[in-house]
């Protein structure tokens, strides 16, 4: 008798609780190419909107504002050259889940060490939420996929920074970071 009331205890939670769930799922930022208004890596480019945006991602990033311009000089140094290629989703083979990836490559001559990925994501560039997630040691000319849960709410913004911190010693910083601009919530 009180496995039974314990089935039905818990039968009757999970009943309560799908409502819940279902909603802050309706409610997140799905990513899908209808939603997407822009994507691709953040580079120094000369119009003042994408200026800005470098000068808050360098801060939020913990880097130096000049480490995202290319040091010509530094180019034929020995060095990895982490960048991320791609930010999408697909399916686990062995639960058919649906998974989000990153995808880092390493574009160097030599291996790069573990580093941080950080997942930063909100609706402006001053209020973002961060996760830093593990990026394993990529040898040079290959790449990785770092799996992240998407937010549970709706946001504008999703901007993913590699070796955050640049304790690789790149010497081209300039295409670590990569964002998706979601186009404003359509009800």
């Amino acid at each position: 008798m009180k496995i039974r009331t314990l089935q039905l205890i818990f039968v009757l939670a999970s009943l309560t609780l799908l409502p819940f769930v279902a909603y802050a799922q309706r409610d997140s930022t799905q990513l899908s190419p209808d939603r997407i208004k822009s994507t691709g890596l953040l580079v120094t480019t000369k119009d003042k909107q994408s200026e800005q945006r470098m000068v808050v991602a360098a801060k939020r990033m913990n880097v130096d504002r000049h480490a995202f311009e290319l040091n010509p000089s530094l180019r034929v140094s020995l060095t990895p050259d982490l960048t991320i290629t791609n930010v999408g989703m697909g399916h686990d083979l062995v639960s058919g889940n649906i998974v989000h990836v990153v995808v880092v490559e390493n574009k160097g001559k030599v291996d790069a060490g573990p580093c941080a990925l950080r997942f930063m994501y909100g609706m402006t560039w001053d209020a973002l939420e961060s996760i830093d997630l593990d990026v394993p040691g990529i040898p040079a000319g290959k790449s990785a996929k770092v799996f992240f849960t998407p937010p549970g709410k709706s946001v504008h913004w999703w901007l993913f920074g590699v070796d955050v911190d640049n304790k690789l010693g790149e010497a081209n910083f300039s295409n670590n970071l990569y964002v998706i601009e979601f186009k404003d919530n359509q009800k």
